[in-house]
């Protein structure tokens, strides 16, 4: 790899970077690096012998630069003007990319060819939306192999899904791996809304007795290939039910209760009650909503109410920020001790 760079004064680097730009002489497979407290290293094709009353250099540890979008679609020749209504960010989920293009982006063929190039991946979809009461995903392929279905994994933790099918977050993944770290062997763990798996297969793979409620036929199809898929049947129990009706029967019939509870709808609270009934003293919900940025404690007292409602006392013990969700709005889940 050249080595070769020129020592600027970082006031003078975007001029200076221009010129060597505009000579063919900067080399943009390196990164720019910081070279003392007042100077960079431009990197430069060449030895640079004709860069008079210059300062050259051999780099000591030359770091290349990982290029990124912008520069594979510079390179196809897009124009500025199309690069700045392409996405800024983008899921990758198994060998799937997943994109929210904007009704401005008229180049998603040539974006989902970079996205393939730059990631190694398969498949390139565009999100359209959610519809419908089971929130079912709209996708399109617009590059790569016209394929929807995948296998991620992360954390230890596969998940067979179909995203034209059922959906999948991977702005939830630091809360999935909380949940997995979290849940103990010697639980016994309710997951009110499973999904696929999403929560209640970390925790199942860390030991913990896991009943996954899930109502959604299609949901509940992966849940249990999933199961087989990280070889947790032992401890991970799935039923397909509405989880109103789930908790009003083990209540009547099994009489034993949880030591946690996962919540993870954004509507949870609207079932804080049923969750309550079924919860060991000393246990935790771990309860999801969307909430204000601003104010992410605006439910505590309805929490509170729904506890008391039940005979219970509800202990906020902390909350975190999942995700953003929209403009002054965030994904929020609060521990809650139940007492």
């Amino acid at each position: 790899m050249n080595k070769s760079a020129v020592i600027v004064d970082k006031r003078d680097a975007k001029r200076e970077l221009e010129l060597l730009k505009n000579e063919q002489m900067y080399d943009d497979s390196r990164r720019i690096m910081v070279h003392g407290g007042e100077s960079i290293e431009l990197p430069i094709l060449g030895p640079g012998e004709k860069m008079k009353n210059k300062i050259i250099i051999n780099q000591k540890n030359p770091q290349r630069r990982i290029r990124g979008l912008k520069d594979l679609l510079q390179e196809r020749g897009v124009s500025e003007e199309e690069i700045k209504n392409a996405p800024q960010s983008w899921d990758i989920i198994g060998k799937i990319a997943l994109v929210q293009f904007s009704e401005k982006c008229t180049i998603e063929k040539e974006i989902g060819e970079c996205l393939i190039e730059l990631h190694g991946i398969k498949t390139v979809l565009s999100r359209a939306g959610i519809e419908g009461p089971q929130r079912e995903p709209t996708v399109k392929c617009v590059a790569g192999v016209e394929e929807t279905r995948t296998t991620h994994t992360e954390w230890g933790a596969k998940y067979s899904l179909d995203l034209s099918e059922v959906m999948f977050s991977p702005g939830n993944r630091g809360e999935r791996k909380r949940m997995g770290r979290m849940a103990d062997r010697r639980e016994c763990v309710l997951d009110m809304f499973a999904g696929i798996g999403y929560f209640s297969i970390p925790m199942s793979i860390s030991g913990a007795e896991v009943t996954a409620v899930e109502k959604n036929a299609v949901a509940m199809r992966y849940l249990r290939e999933n199961i087989r898929l990280n070889h947790i049947g032992g401890n991970l129990h799935p039923i397909r039910k509405d989880c109103r009706k789930f908790v009003k029967e083990w209540t009547d019939k099994e009489g034993k209760l949880f030591d946690r509870i996962v919540m993870g709808h954004y509507d949870s609270i609207e079932f804080l009650k049923e969750a309550c009934s079924v919860v060991k003293a000393g246990g935790m919900i771990h309860l999801h909503e969307i909430r204000a940025n601003a104010n992410p404690s605006q439910s505590y007292d309805k929490i509170r109410t729904i506890a008391v409602e039940t005979g219970r006392v509800a202990e906020i013990v902390s909350h975190r920020m999942v995700k953003g969700y929209s403009p002054g709005t965030s994904h929020f889940v609060a521990d809650i001790r139940i007492i």
